[in-house]
Order: structure tokens, then C-alpha cells, then sequence
């Protein structure tokens, strides 16, 4: 099997260690935009790299690790290409983005995965969005500025128990 990995950084390089142990695998491209940062991943890991993104009709799957707000349009591209597509969390950032890609006919697996999420966002909107305005505008105790307590941190930037849900049930 071959893998098209976009983005090699933060959660890209958990997913990379991953892909590396499974004994099916024949090659692993990441696909990013820094040269710099591919050549020591390169290095690293003893992995193909490029910055063409057009390296995912040469896989036989695409795994998209990149900054939440790129998911959709990169993970719609792999789709479009007929390559069987996984996006981490969050997949997309509007729930219609999540319609789009739950409707779309290329890879049912991804259309299944996304309908309930789909769904979900449509239909408690109004509740998500109350819950995100409601903490808008008060301080926030993160325990501290240097080192944060992580579970605070969680509470405060994800306020929305609604959408915190839907994104923990993919």
C-alpha cells in the first residue's frame, strides 16, 4: 500500500511513526509546503517527500494532517482524485463543508463517516453556537501563562460540550 501523508508536523509526524509500522505499507510521501522541514523528515524517517500536492494520485490513500482550517479543501481534493481519504480532527470547520463531503459519491467510506456529523451540526446549530457565545468575552483562568494546566486550557477552548461531542463520535 502506498500512503500520501499531508503535513509532516504536529499530529502529521504521530500519524508518520504509525504508517511506518504497518507491514503492508510499500511507500509513505509526505506531501508539505516547507522544503526545509521535508528534508529533515526525509531524512528522518527514510521517507519519499514532496511539495506537489498532485503526489496523492500516486497513492492508495491519503491521510491529511494539516491545520484544522485546510482539512475540507485537502481533503476534497484526495476525494476528487478517488483515493480513499482519512482527515483528522476536526475533519472540516462548517457543517456544511461536512454535507459536501458526506454527500459526495467517491468514497462511500468517507460519505458514511461524515453524514452523522452532518447531521449533528445541522441540527444543533443553534445550540453550538449559544454555547460558543456564551463564554465570549470573560476572562479565562489557564493556570498560569508560561505552563498552562491542560485541562483547563481544554475547558476554555473548547467550550461547546454539543460540538466537543460530535468531533469525539468520528
Amino acid at each position: 500500500m502506498r500512503v500520501a501523508l499531508i503535513g509532516g508536523s504536529g499530529f502529521g509526524r504521530y500519524h508518520l511513526q504509525a504508517w511506518r509500522k504497518h507491514r503492508d505499507l510499500t511507500q509513505i510521501t509526505v506531501i508539505g509546503r516547507d522544503p526545509d522541514r521535508l528534508a529533515a523528515l526525509e531524512q528522518e524517517f527514510e521517507v519519499a517527500v514532496t511539495t506537489d500536492l498532485g503526489a496523492v494520485d500516486g497513492a492508495d490513500l491519503v491521510d491529511v494532517c494539516t491545520p484544522p482550517d485546510t482539512h475540507f479543501e485537502l481533503a476534497w481534493r484526495a476525494v476528487a482524485a478517488g483515493r480513499p481519504t482519512i482527515v483528522e480532527k476536526p475533519p472540516c470547520r462548517y457543517a456544511d463543508q461536512a454535507e459536501e463531503l458526506a454527500a459526495q459519491t467517491a468514497d462511500p467510506a468517507l460519505a458514511e463517516r461524515f453524514a452523522p456529523l452532518a447531521t449533528t451540526l445541522r441540527e444543533q446549530e443553534a445550540t453550538i453556537n449559544a454555547e460558543l457565545l456564551a463564554v465570549q468575552g470573560s476572562p479565562a483562568d489557564l493556570g498560569g501563562y508560561y505552563r498552562p494546566d491542560d485541562a483547563l486550557t481544554a475547558a476554555v477552548m473548547r467550550p461547546s460540550q454539543t460540538l466537543n461531542a460530535a468531533i469525539a463520535a468520528l
